[in-house]
């Protein structure tokens, strides 16, 4: 390449990146995938402050213990304590539970708002759920917001009551009456989903039931 021309390449160059409509930053850098993390809610002066998510059930609760299995089988080593929810970030947008089973198990957002995740061994998602534009936004050291972007309505999330204390997980993406457990989103209490390092090695689980 001749010095002509090299130099006509970075005048070229400089122009576009000084141009009146520039790419924004953001959308040049790809997400980073997240270390394993668990999961409190956050909303002071109420009843789900600073408690756990846990998953139960193929969906997300406050209020219920986190529910997982583990095969007995001499070449399976159960993970320890295997009893504590935990999820990993791609760079791409996903989300999964840390498990072993093979296959993994993914999380998604239904069709009616819940945050739930795929039976074991399948990445497999209901018709009309969404299951990227997941992030964690850097709050302070090792801890994060966990954030949903899917269906471009979402703000943020809220728990709903199930039953005495029981608070089901839903992103907040103009929730109907009919969507939630007790018929009554007004009763569903907004929240961030602050995340800290889950740092014990090996898989959280083998699988979430």
């Amino acid at each position: 390449m001749s010095s002509l021309t090299f130099f006509s390449s970075l005048i070229l160059l400089f122009s576009v990146l000084t141009s009146a409509n520039p790419v924004p930053l953001k959308q040049l850098v790809k997400p980073k995938p997240s270390g394993p993390f668990t999961m409190v809610a956050v909303h002071s002066t109420s009843p789900i402050h600073l408690k756990p998510v846990n998953a139960q059930r193929n969906h997300f609760y406050i209020g219920n213990a986190t529910q997982t299995f583990c095969p007995q089988q001499p070449d399976v080593t159960c993970p320890i304590p295997g009893n504590t929810t935990v999820l990993q970030t791609t760079s791409r947008g996903y989300c999964n539970l840390d498990v072993e089973v093979p296959g993994g198990q993914h999380v998604y957002v239904a069709a009616n708002g819940a945050l739930a995740y795929t039976v074991p061994n399948s990445n497999i998602v209901p018709k009309g759920a969404h299951s990227r534009s997941f992030a964690l936004d850097r709050t302070s050291g090792t801890r994060s917001s966990f954030t949903y972007s899917g269906t471009g309505k979402a703000s943020g999330w809220l728990a709903c009551p199930v039953a005495a204390a029981v608070y089901q997980i839903f992103a907040n993406v103009e929730l109907e009456d009919q969507n939630v457990p007790q018929k009554n989103v007004s009763a569903c209490i907004a929240l961030d989903a602050l995340t800290t390092n889950y740092t014990l090695p090996g898989a959280a689980a083998w699988q979430y039931t």
